[in-house]
């Protein structure tokens, strides 16, 4: 496969390559500008304009010998403008271009301004959020939380999204959504998707965009929406960069810093950046479980660690511009991660309110795991036509090992004989050790294509095709008379694999006051989960179509009316299906499930965008097959419970959804999110058919205290609500944040507080068939966080090499191309 894979890539990019050069020259026009001492003028920017109607057909550059040149262009009368810093505009011609004709014209001198033109400095003036009825877009760079922070941590803070203590992330009805980097999906999960984006500084990322209602053009997994990450990547002519040093608080001490820069001249774009961090942190979970058989029997569980890990990440890429309409490029991104966990679990056992025995269990967990991305890109113009092709193939690859070691001590606290001291499942006094590397590897190709259709349209289509490969080998030994032997139970081997490809097709269209955008994918996806020890091998052979449709209607400038609808999927992750069991302790297990089915949704969704950015989105949402919860299976008679993924029948969403932007005076905005849904759930069973109220409020806060001071407040807010099998109770946090430039606004210091008040914890209660949990989960959230920004190197764009990128959108959209 990876040879196959190594000779299409070679194949595909030797030819867009070669297509680009074998255009034959139907006709052209080539010239030199010269200055006011008749030296050519390298840099001047010209720009060729059709006569009969000043449309601007090509941009280009004048070289180091002051010399330009148009090839591939229609016969027809064309004028030149020329523009150079320093000089005064200037316009020549007309010239007649005849087909097959490569005209010569003569020397163009230009004249010197009277008045010298100086730097401009480049202002952004963009706001943090950018709310439309399909996305909200963040510019991390205009948040003071942001700075110095991860991409995992803010993501915490934006409106609509919620991060589980498992490491899920929600973003539309309360679904799990898939995570992108520049338009290609991140294949992790679980914690190894967490880890990735703690390692992720914000220092990398330009915008975080969340898109509720994604285009058929991206993978139709992610039944919540996706969440796409924009990298950083320099636009201005010479060098620049910025270095970030932080050093945060909470429980423990933290500490990091980032170097990205970035050189860019005419015809190449080299980018990158490291990244270090350390953080120490802890974690508590508290169970009370009744298992309710013969006899009721009360677990009381207390869990607590501690992990500290380093964490180094990289990113290096290059952008060559073949010429003013073609560029290729390569990025190679990754992360090097090692953890150390101390962990400690005490269950007190009692039956019927008398206490009996309890279990402590000790471990001590080292874990690795590296993780690299390799990404080849081009992205042009066909011809001298407005078709745009782009291609781009992935490869990445995760190790993952984890080496641990399990102790665990019963102590009888009965005066009668211990009953569950003398039933322990397995060992008494037992001493385990752990040992579960994993590989994956990721193997992606994939082709874009664009077109305009005459003057009110696009048409947009594309392939792909990717391989995933999961391997995963769990060995457990138990100390038995200064032995260690296998533990049967324990020990097994997981292998995944799956192949898919997809094809689809965009529609965009104008029509007096509607816009629409009709798409279509389709999707074929062959995967094989085998567990040789279980005697586990699930195969499955599907192909789903995955339809959405846009309608906007613009009722006015400043209102307009939105209809969306598409189906989605949501696909089990790698873990999800594993069925190695999860040594806990004694009486806690946590296991995949090879069985579980990918979950199907469809989403239709109305919206209202007014003036001001006022936006007001009445949705109704339906899931077949949910499965984004924790699934408990309780055995009465051992007292074992089991963790694992099940599928629900279906879960429908009601909601509706504001976005209410004030400027209530010149140093005060406020952006405030609330969010409404009514939650069904049905299960297979008939055990479960529950109705369900929600509430989110999300009230951001932004100050301009002073030319240099700034600050904001960030409130979260959700009330009780019942999801999957459990009641969640309310969750509020507070994070503020004040800023200050300095040294000519080149650097600037942050100081911000996460959950100023320690106020976020999950909550909830089961109580499904024969389970009766009650559950608190709480991570380490009140940080405080110091954070210094340094900018340096060319923050100026001169005015001629303003026009270095050429012609605006199309050189956006070629290095658009650049990859993970």
């Amino acid at each position: 496969m990876k040879k196959t894979f190594t000779c299409l890539l070679f194949i595909l990019f030797i030819s867009i390559v070669r297509y680009t050069y074998a255009q034959t020259k139907i006709s052209g026009l080539q010239g030199k500008i010269i200055n006011e001492n008749y030296v050519a003028a390298e840099a001047a920017t010209i720009v060729l304009m059709r006569f009969r109607d000043s449309a601007s057909i090509q941009t280009t550059l004048s070289d180091k010998n002051g010399v330009f040149a148009f090839n591939n262009i229609k016969a027809d009368k064309y004028l030149l403008q020329i523009t150079k810093t320093g000089y005064h505009k200037m316009l020549s011609g007309p010239y007649v271009v005849n087909t097959g004709r490569i005209i010569v014209i003569d020397s163009i001198k230009m004249q010197v301004a009277t008045i010298s033109l100086n730097e401009v400095v480049v202002t952004d003036k963009r706001k943090y959020y950018e709310v439309k009825p399909d996305k909200t877009t963040l510019n991390l760079d205009r948040s003071i939380l942001a700075t110095g922070s991860t991409v995992f941590n803010i993501l915490n803070t934006a409106p609509g999204v919620k991060v589980g203590n498992n490491g899920d992330i929600f973003l539309r009805a309360g679904l799990r959504a898939a995570v992108f980097i520049n338009g290609k999906q991140v294949r992790l999960e679980g914690d190894d998707l967490t880890s990735y984006l703690q390692s992720l500084p914000t220092a990398d990322v330009d915008q975080v965009e969340l898109i509720q209602n994604p285009s058929a053009k991206y993978d139709a997994s992610g039944s919540g929406g996706i969440i796409n990450i924009i990298l950083k990547k320099g636009k201005n002519i010479g060098f620049n960069g910025n270095v970030t040093a932080n050093a945060d608080y909470g429980t423990f001490g933290k500490g990091g810093a980032t170097f990205n820069g970035n050189y860019r001249s005419q015809k190449l774009n080299v980018f990158g950046g490291l990244s270090y961090k350390y953080v120490k942190t802890d974690h508590t979970i508290n169970n009370l479980r009744n298992v309710n058989a013969t006899d009721v029997t009360t677990f009381d569980t207390h869990y607590y660690n501690t992990q500290r890990t380093p964490t180094l990440e990289y990113h290096l890429g290059t952008d060559y511009f073949i010429n003013p309409t073609h560029t290729i490029g390569f990025l190679i991104k990754g992360s090097d991660e090692s953890s150390k966990l101390d962990k400690q679990t005490n269950t007190y056992m009692s039956v019927n309110g008398v206490g009996d025995s309890t279990i402590t269990t000790l471990s001590n967990l080292k874990r690795k795991k590296d993780f690299i991305n390799y990404n080849v890109n081009y992205a042009g113009a066909l011809g001298h036509t407005k078709q745009m092709l782009s291609a781009d193939a992935d490869l990445s690859i995760l190790n993952r090992h984890s080496d641990e070691d399990i102790i665990s001590y019963v102590y009888p606290i009965a005066s009668h004989t211990p009953i569950l001291a003398q039933n322990v499942p397995f060992y008494n006094n037992d001493t385990l050790h752990n040992t579960a590397p994993t590989r994956i590897i990721n193997e992606s190709v994939k082709v874009d294509y664009s077109t305009p259709i005459a003057k009110t349209g696009k048409l947009e289509a594309g392939l792909k095709a990717s391989y995933v490969k999961s391997d995963n080998t769990q060995t457990f030994n138990a100390l038995v008379n200064n032995t260690y032997a296998p533990v049967p139970a324990f020990t097994s081997q997981f292998n995944y694999t799956e192949k898919k490809s997809a094809a689809y097709v965009n529609y965009i269209g104008t029509s007096n006051k509607f816009n629409y955008t009709i798409g279509l994918r389709v999707e074929h996806l062959v995967s094989d989960a085998n567990t040789p020890t279980m005697s586990h091998d699930v195969k499955r052979d599907t192909t789903a179509l995955y339809p959405s449709v846009q309608l906007d209607y613009k009722i006015s400038d400043s209102q307009q009316l939105s209809f969306i609808y598409n189906h989605r999927t949501e696909q089990p992750a790698y873990e999800s299906l594993n069925p190695t069991v999860s040594y806990q302790d004694n009486y806690n297990y946590r296991s995949g499930n090879p069985f579980l089915r990918p979950a199907f949704v469809d989403h239709f969704q109305l919206s209202y965008a007014g003036k001001e950015r006022y936006l007001i989105s009445l949705s109704a949402t339906t899931t077949k097959d949910f499965f984004d919860y924790s699934y408990f299976a309780q055995n009465d008679a051992t007292k074992v419970l089991v963790t694992t993924k099940r599928n629900l029948k279906r879960v429908n969403n009601f909601g509706i959804k504001l976005a209410l932007p004030l400027q209530l005076t010149r140093w005060w905005d406020i952006n405030f999110n609330p969010d409404f849904s009514y939650y069904q759930f049905k299960d297979y069973q008939g055990f479960l058919n529950k109705w369900s109220k929600d509430l989110i409020l999300d009230l951001d806060q932004d100050f301009k205290i002073t030319k240099t001071i700034s600050a904001t407040l960030n409130t979260h807010y959700e009330s009780s609500v019942f999801y999957g099998l459990s009641y969640n109770k309310p969750v509020f946090i507070m994070n503020p944040g004040i800023s200050k430039q300095i040294l000519h606004k080149a650097a600037t210091i942050n100081l911000s507080v996460s959950d100023i008040f320690n106020t976020y914890k999950d909550r909830y209660q089961t109580m499904y068939r024969n389970l009766d949990i009650t559950s608190y989960d709480k991570k380490e959230t009140r940080i405080v966080h110091l954070s210094f920004v340094y900018n340096f190197g060319k923050r100026t764009v001169k005015g001629a090499r303003k026009h270095t990128t050429g012609n605006g959108d199309e050189v956006r959209r070629m290095s658009g191309g650049g990859g993970y």
